[in-house]
């Protein structure tokens, strides 16, 4: 994973909880009730990680992969992500692929969460499609501890029981999903389309 996709995802996981929390509270609040028990969890989930995660580390992987399934849709960012081969994979290839895509985004936003310095956020108002949408775009700007400015926005969709998921993060300009279906997208071409060689690297690389 190059430098530029970990600071993306470094910043997404530090900032997701406080951003979608804030911004949601103008809209509905089922949605801010969830993610402000998320937030609730994930201060002293973290803190205590430190006491363990250099020895530990996938005792704390499992405790924020919980904690992330309530607020992400992973299989909705899965079907993203793997674009026009979706139809051609198998429901069984659909589940491998969001399951691996699943752990690579848990590490990272882990990693990421451990390693965190001091930064600002200010979020902007909530940016919906239209009125009594199900969509929505959160945007927040930056500022890190090195003073440099960012800008995330988190796409969020409501679900068939009418809750909040996030689905998308653009950062910088920079398309999460969309680079993610670059990725899969050039891993297939060389594997001649072959969906399994594409879920065993992917999965390779993420422990590498």
């Amino acid at each position: 994973m190059t430098n530029k996709m970990f600071l993306i995802l470094t910043l997404a996981a530090g900032l997701t909880m406080f951003s979608v929390a804030s911004s949601l509270a103008e809209s509905t609040p089922g949605a801010r009730q969830l993610i402000e028990h998320a937030v609730e969890k994930l201060n002293p989930m973290v803190e205590e990680g430190h006491s363990y995660y250099q020895e530990d580390p996938e005792r704390l992987y499992a405790n924020v992969n919980n904690l992330l399934e309530t607020f992400f849709d992973f299989d909705a960012f899965a079907r993203g992500v793997m674009g026009s081969h979706y139809s051609a994979a198998t429901r069984v290839q659909r589940a491998d692929f969001a399951t691996v895509l699943k752990r690579s985004l848990v590490r990272t936003f882990t990693e990421g969460l451990i390693s965190m310095g001091t930064y600002s956020v200010t979020v902007l108002p909530l940016a919906m499609s239209k009125p009594q949408s199900k969509r929505a775009k959160v945007t927040v700007q930056v500022i890190s501890g090195a003073n440099a400015k960012h800008e995330l926005t988190y796409s969020l969709a409501q679900d068939e029981n009418e809750l909040w998921r996030v689905r998308n993060l653009v950062f910088d300009g920079v398309n999460i999903g969309l680079t993610f279906r670059s990725q899969f997208t050039n891993e297939a071409l060389s594997s001649a389309g072959n969906i399994e060689d594409v879920i065993n690297s992917w999965e390779i690389n993420i422990d590498q």
